[in-house]
């Protein structure tokens, strides 16, 4: 009976000492398990950089081979010969060229590989790309209870999006501008709290933060790009979604960090943004993807000059003053961009000089009014002179026959016309 007892409870230690093994062994496994897995935009992201790194691989080795050939060709050169074929010594020209013949056979097929690893790498930042797994607040309005307060507990959610890297960043960027407007208009606001100022400042400093972390991102995302693969047209576009979301950004950080740190002066930073709304149009309209005639169509700031055709800014201006004398349709046009000037806090005659500075809207060109008043006055004091002379021709000759005199009166006459037509 107490051996029985004993045996049972020496089966039962066993059993409990396993038990806690096997728990222990399971949480380990676990653990590990945990620590390993992995989102499927972080695996995405591992996929980009071991193919990134695969890539350079290749192309070291494509690199190295090269190199040989380099080192080969020297070496003939230094047997004073220009190519193999041309090499005295015969065993020394087959040696020769039985390592060129190899080490070419291996270039070829190392480029094979390197432009397949290049593709690969492409695809591989091309997924990352395209994957949404970027959050940012939303500007939709919740259309439901339901979608206000998802947890269903008197809590209002702030909607939030997933969108991909450039997304993210373009985000950030209208995020930032519309920040560094705010702060404008505050620290020019004489009613003012420094509560308030002091706040749109932390507002300001936290977003460039924000946006300097989402620019990080897409650089980094941009060099994993090789533009040396054969199919690197597949993904150009995405490259140069990057490099011009980058630019917006950078465009942003410059002026939110200027107005911070006191290098561009609020008073000036009105027209400066407004100016550089266009920014973006202009560099289209220059590259030629969109005539001037198209942009003033399509863009709503711009729209209405197409009332006022070739005008000039001063015309515009002069317009604007003459109110009895206005079409309807310039009446309209120049009531809208009143609104456009008041909505950017600037003044109608900035508006338009800014519209001419960006080379929207012509200037008046006073060059070619000095050249004609020149050109005027030298003719001017020819014909004086020609008087003169006239004048005195007309005593000298009293004494010649009338038709003589109307002779030399209708040639000199001739030579007024002339230079009056000049």
């Amino acid at each position: 009976m107490y051996a029985l007892k004993a045996a049972t409870l020496a089966l039962n230690m066993v059993f409990a000492m396993f038990a806690s093994w096997a728990i222990s062994a399971g949480m380990n496994a676990f653990i590990n398990w945990m620590k390993n897995a992995k989102t499927h935009s972080e695996q995405l992201i591992s996929t980009m950089e071991d193919a990134h790194d695969a890539a350079e691989e290749a192309q070291q080795d494509v690199d190295d081979i090269q190199q040989k050939l380099d080192d080969l060709d020297q070496k003939v050169k230094d047997l004073g010969a220009e190519k193999i074929e041309d090499i005295v010594d015969p065993q020394e020209k087959a040696k020769i060229q039985e390592i060129n013949n190899l080490l070419e056979t291996q270039l070829r097929l190392k480029k094979q590989i390197a432009d397949d690893e290049n593709n690969k790498a492409n695809k591989a930042a091309s997924d990352v790309f395209n994957d949404k797994s970027e959050v940012v607040v939303s500007n939709e309005t919740p259309t439901s209870y339901a979608e206000a307060d998802p947890n269903g507990i008197g809590v209002t959610v702030t909607p939030s999006k997933n969108v991909t890297r450039t997304e993210a960043l373009r985000e950030h960027i209208a995020r930032v501008n519309e920040l560094s407007d705010a702060y404008v208009k505050l620290m020019s606001d004489e009613n003012a709290t420094d509560e308030e100022r002091a706040q749109a400042k932390k507002n300001l400093e936290d977003e460039i933060s924000l946006t300097n972390n989402a620019g990080t991102k897409v650089s980094e995302l941009a060099d994993m790009y090789e533009t040396d693969a054969s199919k690197y047209g597949d993904v150009s576009a995405e490259v140069q979604e990057c490099t011009d979301s980058m630019q917006g950004a950078s465009d942003a950080l410059e002026r939110a960090n200027n107005l911070l740190n006191g290098t561009t002066s609020v008073e000036n930073t009105n027209l400066d943004a407004f100016k550089s709304k266009f920014k973006d149009v202009i560099e289209e309209i220059d590259n030629g993807y969109l005539s001037m005639q198209e942009a003033i169509a399509q863009y709503k700031d711009l729209s209405p000059l197409q009332a006022f055709g070739s005008m000039t800014g001063e015309a515009i201006i002069n317009i604007d003053s003459d109110t009895a004398h206005q079409t309807e349709a310039e009446a309209t046009a120049l009531a809208k961009l009143h609104e456009i000037a008041d909505a950017n806090n600037i003044s109608f005659e900035d508006l338009i000089g800014a519209f001419e500075q960006l080379g929207i809207v012509a200037t008046s060109d006073t060059s070619g009014i000095a050249n004609y008043t020149t050109q005027l006055e030298e003719t001017m004091k020819a014909i004086d002179s020609l008087q003169s002379s006239y004048k005195s021709c007309s005593s000298a000759v009293l004494g010649v026959a009338i038709g003589g005199c109307f002779a030399f009166h209708f040639s000199f006459q001739s030579i007024l016309l002339y230079f009056h037509d000049s």
